[in-house]
């Protein structure tokens, strides 16, 4: 795992994550362990949508879960570490997604953001999902660099699938346009 329940910071922490001194660490417990499904689930997902190369991704997430001194890897360090706070939004928007329905007796309920007179699930994760955009696009420049006299040039790939499309790099609003 490239990302860790440490890396969950700032306006993607994920609430009762880590314990709080006097806190029943049942519940955090029980988030971890929900997080970390998130974590196995997204981190990958995120990695193949950047590289889309699975063996690499593979080879990448394998290479994080070895031993600390057996990684001794300077590239793969240096990526890893400038992958680990954009995976970790990556992470934290897909579960502050999945906590933003609310299961009631009739069905589901998914609270507006423009009714709300203070912040919620979703304008959070529309900040995360921004900063990621951000952030990813930075990454991928300074990764794969134009080179004209090679006849390559940087891009962002747009993916689509059918009706769904994939926008890794694309920024969202408000009003999902």
């Amino acid at each position: 795992m490239i990302v860790e329940f440490s890396d969950f910071v700032l306006e993607w922490r994920i609430p009762k994550l880590l314990a709080v001194v006097g806190e029943d660490d049942i519940v955090n417990k029980t988030i971890q362990d929900a997080v970390l499904e998130f974590i196995v689930e997204y981190e990958r997902l995120y990695l193949l949508q950047f590289f889309s190369y699975s063996d690499f991704v593979d080879e990448l997430l394998l290479y994080s879960t070895m031993p600390t001194e057996e990684q001794v890897d300077d590239d793969k360090n240096t990526l890893i570490k400038s992958l680990k706070p954009i995976v970790a939004k990556y992470v934290a928007y897909f579960w502050f997604k999945n906590e933003s329905v609310q299961n009631t007796g009739i069905g589901a309920a998914i609270p507006q953001g423009q009714n709300a007179t203070r912040t919620n699930n979703i304008d959070r994760m529309l900040e995360i999902w921004n900063m990621l955009v951000l952030e990813t696009r930075d990454l991928y420049n300074k990764l794969f660099i134009d080179m004209p006299e090679l006849g390559l040039k940087a891009f962002y790939p747009k993916r689509i699938n059918n009706k769904t499309r994939m926008s890794i790099f694309e920024y969202e609003n408000f009003l999902g346009i």
